[in-house]
């Protein structure tokens, strides 16, 4: 799982996870991503559909 934090925080100011399980921190080469929302489990056909949409 990952997550990507605002510009805003430095990584001495990232919030602490509260369980306390060790977590990596990376920073990686700056990208254009795009992101589409959809209900429930997505299926290799599922994948596929979105990708179109997203092109």
């Amino acid at each position: 799982m990952s997550f990507v934090m605002p510009s805003a925080f430095a990584e001495t100011t990232l919030p602490k996870p509260n369980d306390h399980q060790p977590i990596t921190i990376s920073q990686t080469a700056p990208e254009y991503v795009a992101a589409i929302t959809f209900g429930g489990f997505a299926s290799g056909n599922d994948i596929l559909k979105y990708a179109e949409k997203l092109k």
